[in-house]
């Protein structure tokens, strides 16, 4: 064919291939007559042009469609050569000869526009203007060999379900040696945020860093012998993981009442269950405080929607990084305390007001009790809230109704099978004002715990050396240096207000084996502070799917996973 060509092609070079000149660059557009066209790049010795991702220096190649009436679309383009300029900066860019396939949806007044910038020593912006009243049509025999050799340059066209859990794609065979990994938009993912592993027969392709307005949608991931434009489907609803989630959610909810800003708060209310109790189910009770519960959950999930939307960078117990809500926390808890111990009596007047409204009294202790348990980010609450805020909105204020749900139920068996509780406990009697001072303690201890993470935000940065280890302060960058180099990385997102991050410290980050393996490893650790807000920390908590505290993230060959928030050894060790 080859031959043949080389014999004929002066009977082929006729007035239906369209050609335009820019200086060192020629341009031939080339036609099937009806909707398809192929734009041929040639390219002087010594020039080049660009990738529509250049890489680290130059502009894009890229088609501009200057008739709204007749819309013009790439559907292919040549692989480009992977080149270092100056040995420093990636380039990704084409010499000699390149092809873009196009498609139209008419074959009438066609009118776009080619912007590519050509480069040797200097460079030149060009722009050339086709503009064509009829599609031209190339001979068969043209129209054939041209596709041929444009086909020959073209990756293999692939589409992969983009798997949100992971914040991955999975191809279903093993990719040989990769070259390189290019997103076709710039400024999304860097090249560098790829990692990639090969296992069961499969190729699993992770990133960070993925914005939700400006979602990565095509990458070319090249190798010596084959390269493939993925198409990412992101339409992918896994009703497994969500039921699972939901199910996370709901027992997440119930744990919260154990902790222990929370438990003797509803302690208070089992009581007066208890001592109120007259053989009848409380069912209205059980509504109120449960649409209190729903109304908190719900309004706190759209506060961070809207938040979110408008570009802050924000996650779940946000509202302690404010030193004005710790403070208003602390002054409630502590006269919380003092009406438990009965040094400050409840007002008359208010107690009458509140047995009469006793609805909106249950409304209300649901709706705050909310809010105060938002920071005791239990087990099962950090995964289903980082999956929540990763999906649409439906499944976003499903998870938080889950939560919601599971929160409430304690309080709602009490209210409408009280009679369990008579059988449980003794009679009501003066062991309940003993047991009342002694739920009293938790209450003290988390206004000394508010106290100090007020001081922590006014007075003082909080310390970053744990058990004489080296950590040191998050920074993204110096995170990549340390992965780029093949060294192992573990990264915790903490914060002063977050109970679970402060048992983990001691329990954990302070133990001996954590230490032993860190050392004999030489793993390199970072910490990024959330006691008070910082944008760049929460950017890359959201980065890695979550939006929850404790977030504890182990680096290892080049690629990350998320640790269990009670995290052990064997989740470090062991390969996954």
């Amino acid at each position: 064919m080859v031959i043949l060509w080389g014999l004929f092609s002066p009977l082929f070079a006729h007035a239906e291939t369209v050609t335009l000149q820019a200086d060192n660059t020629k341009l031939e557009l080339y036609s099937d007559g009806k909707n398809e066209l192929i734009l041929k790049f040639l390219i002087n010795d010594g020039w080049h042009i660009y990738y529509s991702n250049p890489g680290e220096i130059g502009k894009p190649t890229f088609i501009e469609n200057l008739n709204s009436e007749n819309q013009i679309e790439v559907s292919d383009k040549s692989v480009p050569l992977v080149e270092k300029a100056y040995d420093i900066m990636d380039e990704y860019l084409y010499r000699k000869t390149a092809y873009f396939k196009l498609h139209s949806e008419r074959n009438k007044n066609l009118k776009f526009a080619v912007n590519f910038v050509e480069c040797a020593d200097v460079c030149k912006p060009q722009k050339l203007i086709f503009d064509i009243k009829n599609m031209p049509k190339s001979s068969p025999e043209e129209w054939t060999y041209v596709l041929s050799q444009a086909q020959q340059t073209f990756p293999l066209n692939l589409t992969a379900d983009f798997e949100k859990r992971e914040n991955q794609i999975v191809l279903d065979f093993p990719v040989g040696e990769i070259i390189k990994i290019i997103p076709q938009k710039q400024e999304i993912v860097s090249s560098e945020e790829f990692f990639v592993k090969k296992a069961q027969g499969k190729t699993f392709v992770n990133w960070q860093n993925i914005s939700e307005l400006n979602k990565l949608e095509n990458l070319l991931i090249i190798t010596p012998q084959q390269a493939y434009e993925v198409t990412i489907n992101y339409d992918v609803f896994d009703w497994f993981y969500f039921l699972y989630i939901v199910i996370l959610a709901f027992f997440g909810g119930i744990i919260l009442n154990a902790m222990p800003c929370v438990f003797p708060i509803l302690s208070l209310k089992l009581f007066g269950v208890i001592k109120n109790y007259d053989g009848r189910r409380h069912w209205g009770n059980a509504f109120a405080y449960t649409f209190g519960v729903l109304c908190s959950f719900l309004a706190l999930a759209a506060i961070l929607d809207i938040l979110k939307e408008s570009g802050e960078a924000i996650g779940w117990g946000f509202q302690l990084q404010s030193p004005i809500f710790v403070t208003l926390m602390m002054i409630l808890f502590f006269v919380l305390f003092l009406y438990m111990i009965e040094a400050l009596p409840f007002p008359s007047i208010a107690n009458d007001w509140l047995h009469k409204m006793s609805s909106a009294n249950m409304f209300l202790t649901g709706f705050f009790a909310v809010l105060i348990a938002s920071p005791c980010t239990g087990p099962f609450m950090g995964a289903a809230i980082g999956y929540a805020f990763m999906q649409t909105d439906l499944e976003m204020y499903a998870v938080f109704f889950a939560l919601a749900l599971g929160y409430a139920l304690p309080f709602v068996l009490a209210e409408i099978y009280p009679h369990f509780l008579q059988k449980i406990l003794p009679k009501p009697g003066a062991w309940m004002a003993k047991l009342k001072i002694v739920l009293s303690l938790p209450i003290l201890l988390t206004c000394i715990w508010l106290a100090s993470v007020l001081v922590a935000q006014i007075y003082s940065p909080v310390g970053i050396n744990k058990n004489n280890l080296d950590w040191q302060e998050y920074d993204a960058s110096r995170v990549q240096e340390e992965v780029s180099s093949g060294r192992k990385v573990f990264i915790d997102f903490t914060a002063e207000w977050c109970l679970t991050c402060m048992f983990n410290e001691k329990t954990r980050l302070n133990g001996k084996k954590f230490a032993e393996f860190i050392e004999k490893n030489d793993v390199a650790l970072f910490k990024a502070d959330l006691t008070e807000s910082n944008d760049e920390y929460n950017e890359a908590l959201s980065a890695y799917g979550r939006d929850g505290i404790p977030v504890y993230i182990f680096y290892e060959n080049g690629t990350y996973r998320i640790l269990p928030i009670f995290f052990d050894i064997s989740d470090l060790s062991e390969e996954k």
